[in-house]
């Protein structure tokens, strides 16, 4: 994925409909475990795997934005 412009909103454009829709494949999956039943190996494939995903994708969004922080608090500090 190309970004056009590495501004934090257009950062957040692209990053947001991604973290929805890997929130709602985590919720919709965790509905179809029902409490107190026997949970299948492919259930729990299919689980660790889309934590996983949201997890990189944050991960990806906050190093970014540690990044960002990083190189602004250099270049105030050569400002100032």
């Amino acid at each position: 994925m190309a970004l056009s412009s590495t501004g934090l909103k257009n950062i957040h454009e692209k990053i947001q409909p991604m973290m929805e829709t890997n929130e709602t494949l985590l919720r919709t999956e965790l509905g179809t475990i029902n409490d107190g039943s026997e949970i299948t190996t492919a259930q729990l494939l299919r689980l660790q795997y889309l934590i996983a995903r949201y997890t990189v994708t944050a991960t990806t969004f906050a190093n970014i934005i540690k990044e960002m922080s990083d190189s602004l608090k250099g270049v105030a500090s050569k400002i100032g």
